[in-house]
């Protein structure tokens, strides 16, 4: 019995202690796991974008700065599928759009200096851009066009001296470009009330640059001044440097504007050399042809008509040529200009009248009664027409 009551008793003992442990065990708590800087960063943008489509711009501002902070924390061990810089270049772009939609707004408002302070903020942003999903001349274009609107709002906001500032920072990226050139002077001449330092930031731009635009500039300028000499010098300057198309089309106009119809024809015989395009070797031919007829040289005049008729069909100028031919008794040209006359207008009298004199003058009598009997009518020509044909047999 001993045995037995001694193995019940243990049984006990140890039934006691296990439900005491199990009495005393607690709950197991889950650990929350906080989110990663990846995962915030994303959740700022998709709220920033929330707050960009309800107009609540400056929420969306600090929204994107925060996925920028966020994101550059996770750049060091993120994967390369994370693609983080892309996403810092995205955000930023879509920054520096709504400070110049905002910019806008200000602009709209006629608040020139919000608008200057936000522009900035849109540029820094800007520059700040490493080019990953956008080429670099497209990066290079927004910060151009910032630079404009940067000068325009301080120019709005009667800041001359720092929109000149402005004007140099985007003239420095497009030394080309004769517009930036145009407003600097109008600036200067026009609001600042300089009108020789107008002329001399053109000249120390034009002689430190050595850009042809800036010399055709100042021979505009001086040529609005009527001051011929100059305007010859510096035109001429331009021309050095750069001979082409357009820099001789307008030395050859600002010549024949002063009467200098041997100098404008000089220029528009180089532009012929260089072989332009047929639309515009019509007009430079029908341009000498006009200077020769200014210079009383009308062989010449012809000659160049003829040439530019040779590309392009013009009723007045074959009307011309087929007369000058007709005076100078070379019938069969006064009848073929007088056909190309007639091929546009079929009933203008005064070529049915040069032609069918021709004929006439020729011998070709029926082809001159063709032509002569349709103006016997005619208020201008008829009685000139019934003469010749009387004389037909």
């Amino acid at each position: 019995m001993k045995p037995r009551f001694y193995i019940m008793l243990l049984s006990a003992a140890l039934l006691v202690i296990l439900l005491g442990a199990c009495s005393g065990t607690k709950e197991v708590v889950p650990v929350e796991v906080p989110p990663t800087p990846m995962e915030l960063a994303n959740a700022a943008v998709t709220g920033a974008q929330n707050d960009y489509d309800e107009e609540a711009y400056d929420e969306a501002i600090i929204k994107f700065k925060d996925a920028l902070t966020q994101y550059e924390l996770a750049a060091p061990t993120a994967a390369e599928t994370d693609s983080v810089d892309v996403k810092i270049e995205q955000v930023k772009l879509f920054m520096a759009k709504i400070y110049m939609d905002i910019a806008s707004e200000s602009s709209n408002l006629e608040i020139h200096t919000d608008a200057i302070e936000q522009l900035q903020s849109a540029l820094e942003i800007m520059q700040e851009i490493e080019p990953l999903t956008i080429p670099e001349s497209e990066k290079t274009e927004l910060i151009k066009a910032l630079y404009r609107r940067i000068a325009y709002a301080q120019q709005a906001a009667g800041l001359y001296e720092e929109a000149l500032e402005t004007y140099d920072l985007e003239l420095a990226m497009d030394p080309d470009n004769e517009d930036i050139l145009n407003i600097k002077y109008e600036i200067l001449n026009d609001y600042i009330k300089d009108e020789a330092r107008a002329i001399q930031v053109l000249k120390d731009y034009a002689e430190t640059s050595q850009n042809y635009n800036a010399y055709l500039i100042l021979g505009n300028r001086y040529d609005e001044r009527k001051n011929f000499d100059e305007a010859k010098r510096y035109y001429e300057m331009a021309l050095e440097l750069n001979p082409n198309k357009d820099v001789l089309i307008m030395v050859a106009n600002f010549y024949r504007n002063n009467g200098k119809w041997a100098d404008s024809n000089a220029a528009l015989e180089r532009l012929v050399a260089l072989k332009p395009e047929d639309s515009t070797l019509a007009t430079v031919y029908n341009l000498i042809a006009l200077n020769y007829n200014e210079l009383k040289n009308r062989a010449k005049s012809v000659e160049y008509l003829e040439k530019a008729l040779a590309i392009e069909p013009n009723v007045n100028n074959a009307l011309s040529v087929a007369g000058y031919y007709h005076s100078a008794k070379n019938y069969n040209k006064t009848i073929t200009y007088a056909t190309m006359v007639l091929r546009e207008d079929s009933n203008n009298s005064t070529a049915l009248l040069l032609r069918g004199d021709s004929y006439f003058r020729l011998k070709r009598n029926s082809d001159a009664k063709a032509d002569l009997q349709r103006i016997v009518n005619d208020r201008t020509h008829g009685n000139t027409a019934q003469q010749i044909l009387k004389q037909i047999k």
